[in-house]
């Protein structure tokens, strides 16, 4: 996923291809990866518990 993320950044900082897609795939991203992180961190603190 950060891989992914680092790619689309430079992607975009170059310009290439559609610009509004560009960003919003970058948007999408970083969305995606705060909510994988919230997952993993709820699932981790749950194993804890246990």
């Amino acid at each position: 996923m950060r891989e992914s993320s680092y790619l689309l950044r430079i992607l975009n900082s170059l310009e290439l291809g559609d610009k509004s897609l560009s960003e919003e795939l970058v948007r999408e991203s970083s969305e995606l990866k705060k909510i994988l992180g919230s997952v993993s961190s709820n699932v981790s603190e749950s194993l804890k518990k246990n």
